[in-house]
């Protein structure tokens, strides 16, 4: 699972000057940081979002 999505080009989030609202992908002057793009996983930002391990059960029956 991602950490950090952004529904806009990184292009748009310049333009309209909110740079600000984004510290995980530009500093504070507003400059890109070297992993900057619209997705973000774990690691890239300080571990948020969820790991995609998950346990889960399933059964199944014989003879529908």
């Amino acid at each position: 699972m991602p950490g950090i999505v952004l529904r806009r080009e990184l292009e748009i989030v310049e333009e309209k000057g909110e740079t600000d609202k984004h510290p995980e992908i530009w500093d504070s002057d507003g400059n890109r940081h070297a992993f900057a793009k619209q997705v973000l996983y774990g690691d890239e930002v300080d571990g948020l979002g969820c790991g995609s391990v998950a346990p889960f059960v399933c059964s199944i029956r014989m003879g529908l």
